[in-house]
This record gives C-alpha cells, structure tokens and sequence, in this order.
C-alpha cells in the first residue's frame, strides 16, 4: 500500500544501528529485514540472530500479536500507527513500550517496508502515576485550606478553583471560568481589578483589598494576591491567586476606628486641659487642642520636639524633664506643679500629671495638664496679704498700690504717695510717673524687673531709691508686687506694698564701712600673730614640750579661721563696691576641677568626690576666682553630707557655656531658704547645719559668676540632698 505522507528512512546503517530507540524494518511477507541493537535488548532476543527471519519465528505472545495489529494497521490505512503495552521482560520486570509504525518508501516513491519505532518508556510511566498521586494530595490540601485558591492560565483566564471557592460563591465550574474572582467583586472595589490588570500586563505580583459576594449575597472582605508561576526562562507559565478572609479584621478596625474617633473627639473637647502624648524618648507625637490654647503652638510646630520646649531655663537646665519621664517609668506616674512657658515666652503656672503608655512595655508617655496661673496667684496675692500685715508691724510707713496694667492707671494710697513725695490726689496716676520718681542710677535695673514680672515670671520684687517730688530728698524703698489676674495669657493687674528702708540702709552701710575698715586693720596684726605663733611653735618642737604644741596649734587653727573670715569680709567689701577685679585667661576647666578636687579629696576622706567631666571648650575666665567658687561648693557639699557618701562633681557643654554641678545627698535646704541662700550673712536654720559658717561664701561665689557674666543656682530637696551649679560663657 502506497501513501504520500508518510517518511523515508535513508541513514546510514551505523547510525541506526547506535539509536537508543529500537527500530525494526519489517517487509510486505512478515519477514524481518532488519532489527538494531536497542531492538534486540528491547524484546530480549539472541544477539546471533540469522538475516530475514519471519517475525512470528522471531516474536511470541503479545510482543508477536501487538506488533502483527500494527503493521496490518498501516498497510490498511497508509498512516502512522501508534500503541502503548507492557511486557514481562526477561528478569521478570514490567516493562512498558511505546511503538510506532509507518511505512517505508524507496526513491521511486514504491512502499516498501513497515518501520516499527519502540521506546522503554517504563521510568515515564512511573513519574506520570507519581505525578498524579501526588496532583491528588496537593488539590486535597487546596480543597482543605480556609482560602479562596484559583489558577489563571498565561493569558489570565482562570481555569481552576478549589473546593472553598465553590462552597463561598455558589458558582459552578462554568461559571467561574474565565473572569473568575473579578465576578464576586463589590462594586465600589472595581479598583481591585483594574490593579490586577495592571500587574497581569507588568507581569508583577499582585495584591489588594476587596470585598467579595458570599453565596449568600453577603460582601466580606478579602485579601486578594495574584503571583505569576514562571519556568526556568523567567517566562510566565500562568498565575496562582488566593483570597483570604479578613472581615473579623477590618470589623475590628473599623471598631477601633470609630472608638479612636470617639476619644479623638472627646480629648479636642477637653479645651481646658492640655493632654501631651510622648515616645519613649520623651519626643512629641501628638496633642489635643487644649495643649493648642494653653501652650500657644499648632501642633504641626511642636510634633518631634524634645517635651523640655515647655520647660523655663531654670527646670531645663536641671534636668527636671528627664526626671519628670523617669519619676513616670519607675514609679508608674509623675506629679508636677510647675512655672511653664509659653510660646511668646511668657510664663503660666501649671499642674499636670505623666502617666506611661504600656502594652504591656512602655511605649511612650502622655501628660495631661491645665493652667492654675489665677489660683497659683491668688494664693500669692493671699501671700501678699499677710506680708503687708507682717510689714505692718515692722513699720508704720508702708504704701499700699493695685496697678491696671492695660489701662495703666495705679492706685496708691495715702501712704505709698507720702512716701514718693507726690500729691493725694496723684493717686490714679499712671505707672510713668511711678519711674519719673526713681534715682537715674536705678532707673534701668527697675524697669527690666518689672517687665520680667509681666512679662512671665509675675513677680516685682526690688530695692531702690526714690527722689521725692516735694524736697528732693533720696530715700531707699523696697517695693513687692504680684500679678493675680490674667486673661488670655496676658497680664492685667498687680498688687503690691512699697515701704521706706532708708533706715535699714545707712545701718547696712555703716555696718559695711566699719567691716571694710576693720579687715583691712585686723589684716595686718592677724597676719603678724600667726607669724610669731609659727615661731612658738617651731621653738615649741625643739623643746619636746607637746603640751603646749597642742595647744597652740588650736591657735593656730583659730587665727586661720580669723584670716578666712577677713578675706571673706574683704572681698564681700568688694563685691558690693564694685572693686572685685578679674583677671581672665584661657584655661582647661575639667583640668582645673580634677586639681581641685585632689586637694579636697585629701581634707575629706570620709566622703567620695566622684568626677564625672565631659569634654569642654577652653574657657577665658579668672582662673583662681574660678576656683574659689569650686573650693566653696566641694567644701559645703562635704560638710552637710553624711560620712561615707558620694558628692559628685560634673561638667557638660551647654552650647554656649560650660556647665559645672556640684551634688550632694545631706540633708538638703528646704524650699523658702532656697530663694534667700545667696544672699549676704544669710544662714540657714535648722538641725545639722553648721551655726559656725559666717554666711559669705555662697553670696561671694555668687557675685564670682556674676562678674563673669554667668549664672547660678540651686535645685534641692529636704532629707535628701543638693545639687549647686553655675555656668561660665565661653566668650
């Protein structure tokens, strides 16, 4: 039988016979004409077989019956003839063989020969039956998991969904295939598509949010993904898409949502209280509008500002609000009654508490606040009015005066108009003329205390003289006032006495010129005293008389406490006339305070200076003044602690000035005594203070930074201890 389609074997017989496949030629008589050597392994034949043997000479059983169906196969249809059988092989295997048969044409084109093509196809077998337990266990998994799961092909139509699509859509197979997810989409989340779309024509994987329609009718919301699957070329063989339900968490959302919403609405509310939420650094995060109209800043101003941009000068540089956060961390809450700042840089009053945010570690801070400026006042105006009382009965000459700070009209009584020299009927006049009346000399350091005291601190508090309008006369005043009503931040009246301390003066300076007189007289006898009392005791040694050495080197110890109290009364003489001179140079501080405190440490070995000096610019400064304030505050921390405790001795950059502290854990100075510590003479009283100080080293050290154009103060508690400190500008 002859075909046109059918192909010509003309290779060489070497290479056919090399072929991995078995290839047998067999002839219009049965015979077998030809039989390669994969053939014969194939169908386990003798290796020395004769020249054109019939093929039922040559085959038996089903390898005969197989191969005689299809030859006969071909000569009836002249086509390709294909045929899958197993076989037992030799050694008792199950060997599956793949045949295929077409004819053989000469170049005439005259059919000549059936070719019969055989594969050992056993190993393909084996993996498809893999292939396929496997495809069973993987679509049981996929049916059992709680997700949505479908397979697009390369060109996106969906072709598969497991068991769960169907069970949550309704849908069947046919009506799921092609558009597949993108027909339970709501209607409002079409956007969900179009993003599909997109990654489908980018070929990136997809993921985004929408609603689907359940069975039912009912939308929930999903997470929808879409990856695409990708042979070894990187080229997309199709996409694996899953949905996975998240209704219960976009409930609990919207939940959240909607409570955040509602305490959102209640804290903006809350317009009288300042409520400040902090991270754990103590950075702004957020605040409600309260904080807005209390502390004057939008909050766009203030999110990731460190929380001390509240804080005065003073708190700041004492650390007060690190130890506000640590107070909170600790100790679960953080009470503060405090003088704040405002953004125009005037000052409130204000009482707040800080509370840490856990879950369950701490995660920030929030502090809720308000301004009690008008009851912090009142209790001064009250405080006020028992100072007049207690003034009343120091003297009969004191002045009485309410000043309207907007209006700028005062109000004096007879008293405080007596006192300035003026008329009766001067008594509504504005401040203006209060000024006119003070000495030119004063005039300056008046008016920048009394716009202190407006301006935020609320407190006018000064000594000065007055020259009376009626005679000329200057005498000295003391003047107090307080600010007790603001509105809107803005100062509106204060009240005040105002009383004659002339009196007081020309003792305080008669006092001062015989002190002035008597240390420079006593300078020169004292120093001859313990110059002839070294002698003594030099002669005293000699003699072996120990007695007497003893005693006088209690003497001794007498003169030199003399000589210190002279030296204190001489540079207290010239402190207040402005004679104290400076001799400035650069120098190492933190190298200055090491000297000092090896020295101190030597005299106090019951207590432990501990050092704790960061780097510092070279400073320009007095260095022996410098260290005259630095040797009274080691000394004072030293007598007022108990033995065997720390004082601690530190220094930081401040930026524009070196900051030194000096702390101690005595017994502390109460609040009062902390706002008159610095002043002349001034001691404080109590249980374990020493009666024995002459009350000029802190006034003098005071004046010391002063005169370098520094600062100083003090921050202390009672019982438990104190830390003094001062800073030097570096220019």
């Amino acid at each position: 039988m002859e075909s046109d389609h059918t192909p010509t074997i003309s290779l060489p017989a070497s290479i056919i016979d090399n072929l991995f496949d078995a290839i047998i030629l067999i002839t219009w008589q049965d015979e077998i004409d030809y039989m390669n050597a994969a053939a014969i392994s194939l169908f386990d034949l003798p290796g020395n077989r004769p020249p054109r043997q019939r093929l039922d000479m040559m085959l038996q059983g089903d390898d005969l019956q197989t191969l005689k169906t299809l030859v006969e196969a071909v000569r009836q249809t002249n086509t390709i003839q294909r045929h899958e059988y197993v076989r037992s092989s030799g050694d008792g295997r199950q060997v599956s063989i793949d045949l295929s048969a077409f004819s053989v044409r000469s170049h005439a084109g005259i059919v000549t020969e059936i070719a019969v093509i055989g594969k050992d196809i056993t190993c393909l077998k084996t993996l498809q039956q893999d292939l396929a337990g496997w495809n069973t266990h993987f679509r049981t998994i996929i049916d059992a998991v709680p997700q949505l799961i479908w397979e697009n092909d390369r060109n996106g139509v969906a072709i598969y969904f497991n068991k769960r699509w169907f069970e949550y859509s309704g849908l069947s197979k046919e009506q799921s295939t092609g558009p597949g997810w993108q027909v339970l989409i709501h209607p409002s989340d079409v956007h969900a598509v179009e993003q599909w779309q997109d990654s489908f024509l980018s070929g990136e994987a997809f993921a985004g949010e929408g609603r689907l329609r359940r069975h039912d009718g009912v939308y929930e919301w999903h997470l929808l993904r879409n990856i695409p699957l990708r042979d070894g070329d990187g080229n997309i063989l199709g996409w694996f898409g899953t949905a996975t339900n998240i209704q219960h968490r976009k409930s609990t959302e919207l939940e959240l949502k909607a409570t955040s919403e509602r305490l959102h609405a209640t804290l903006e509310a809350a317009v009288d209280f300042a409520i400040v939420t902090l991270d754990r650094e103590g950075y702004i995060v957020d605040w409600n509008s309260g904080a807005e109209k209390i502390f004057g800043y939008q909050r766009n101003e203030v999110l990731g500002k460190f929380v001390d941009i509240f804080f005065t000068p003073e708190d700041r540089y004492g650390g007060i609000p690190m130890e506000e956060i640590r107070r909170a961390e600790t100790a679960g809450h953080s009470l503060d009654e405090r003088w704040h700042l405002r953004k125009d840089g005037s000052r409130f009053f204000m009482s707040g508490v800080m509370a840490p945010i856990a879950a369950p570690s701490i995660l920030g801070f929030v502090k809720i606040a308000r301004d009690i400026t008008d009851r912090k006042l009142a209790e001064e105006a009250l405080f006020l009015s028992e100072q007049r009382q207690s003034i009343a009965i120091q003297s009969t000459k004191m002045g009485e005066w309410d000043w309207n700070i907007p209006a700028d009209i005062m109000q004096r009584n007879q008293d405080a108009c007596q006192l300035m020299g003026l008329e009766p009927d001067a008594h509504r006049e504005g401040y203006s003329s209060f000024f006119s009346g003070i000495h030119p000399e004063d005039l300056y350091m008046v008016r920048q205390q009394v716009e202190t005291a407006i301006g935020g601190t609320n407190i006018l508090q000064s000594e000065f003289r007055v020259i009376r309008a009626d005679s000329g006369q200057t005498v000295w005043v003391s003047i107090y006032g307080r600010i007790i009503t603001h509105i809107e931040g803005i100062s509106i009246r204060m009240i005040g006495v105002i009383y004659d301390i002339t009196a007081r003066k020309k003792l305080e300076k008669q006092k001062d010129d015989f002190i002035s007189i008597a240390s420079h007289e006593l300078k020169t006898p004292v120093s001859s005293i313990k110059g002839y009392s070294q002698l003594v005791l030099h002669a005293l040694n000699e003699k072996g008389d120990t007695e007497n050495v003893q005693l006088l080197k209690k003497m001794n110890g007498q003169v030199d406490r003399l000589t210190k109290l002279l030296f204190a009364l001489l540079d207290s003489n010239s402190v207040l006339e402005g004679k104290l001179r400076l001799n400035p140079e650069p120098f190492d501080l933190n190298m200055l305070i090491e000297q000092e405190v090896m020295e101190q440490q030597l005299v106090f070995a019951g207590r432990r200076l501990v050092q704790k000096l960061q780097p510092l610019p070279i400073i320009h400064a007095d260095r022996s003044r410098i260290r005259q304030v630095l040797t009274n505050l080691i000394s004072n921390a030293a007598k007022y602690s108990p033995e065997g405790s720390d004082i601690i001795i530190s220094t930081n950059d401040a930026q524009d000035g070196a900051m030194v502290k000096v702390t101690d854990f005595g017994i502390g100075i109460s609040t009062d005594e902390q706002q008159r510590i610095f002043e002349r003479y001034y001691r404080v009283s109590g249980e374990g203070w020493n009666r024995q100080s002459f009350g000029l080293g802190l006034y003098i050290s005071l004046e010391i930074i002063k005169q370098h154009q520094g600062s100083m103060g003090v921050e202390s508690i009672r019982g438990k201890g104190s830390t003094f400190y001062f800073k030097l500008p570096y220019s």
